[in-house]
C-alpha cells in the first residue's frame, strides 16, 4: 500500500485527504437520520467543510442536527483539530509498516531529521490530544450534569 503513496506529493496527499474527509462528512450529514429539518445541499457541504476545517462557520444552526449529526459534526471536528496528516499518518500507520518513501513524505510534512520518530511523534500526538481532551471534558462535566441528563452532559461536555 505504501508504493501507491510515494506517487503523491505531501501537497497532493493532504489536499486529497482533505477531500475525502469533507466528502465522507457531506454524506453523512446528507442522510435524513442525521438531519432535524431538511437542509439544501450547499448548506450541508459547507456545514462538513467548516466543521473539518475548524472555521467555525455556519449557515445553519448546529441544533438542525440530530444526535447522530452531531456526532459526525464531533468527528469532523476531531479530524480537523488533530491535523488530517496527522491523523491519516498514525491509522496508516497501525495498519502497515511504513515504507522508506512514506517515511520520507511524513518527515518532510512534519520536519523530521530522524525518519524513525514520525510513528512515536504520531502516537504522542494523538495521545496527548486525548488526555487533554478528556481533562476537559472532566472539568466540564459537572457544570453540564447540573442542567442535563448524565448522558447529556457527558456528550456536551466532551463535544
Amino acid at each position: 500500500m505504501g508504493k501507491y503513496f510515494s506517487y503523491l506529493s505531501v501537497g497532493r496527499l493532504l489536499s486529497l485527504s482533505f477531500f475525502l474527509v469533507i466528502v465522507c462528512g457531506y454524506m453523512l450529514l446528507s442522510l435524513p437520520m442525521a438531519q432535524l429539518i431538511p437542509m439544501s445541499p450547499l448548506n450541508v457541504l459547507f456545514t462538513a467543510t467548516s466543521v473539518t476545517c475548524v472555521a467555525g462557520l455556519r449557515v445553519v444552526p448546529i441544533e438542525s442536527f440530530s444526535f447522530f449529526g452531531h456526532l459526525v459534526i464531533f468527528a469532523l471536528m476531531q479530524i480537523g483539530g488533530l491535523g488530517l496528516m496527522t491523523f491519516s499518518l498514525f491509522l496508516f500507520s497501525l495498519f502497515s509498516q511504513f515504507g522508506l518513501a512514506t517515511t520520507v513524505m511524513a518527515g518532510k510534512l512534519l520536519d523530521f531529521e530522524i525518519m524513525n520518530r514520525v510513528k512515536f511523534f504520531l502516537g504522542m500526538v494523538v495521545a496527548i490530544t486525548l488526555v487533554v481532551e478528556g481533562i476537559g471534558t472532566m472539568l466540564l462535566y459537572p457544570f453540564f450534569a447540573a442542567v442535563f441528563p448524565w448522558h447529556k452532559a457527558l456528550f456536551y461536555a466532551a463535544f
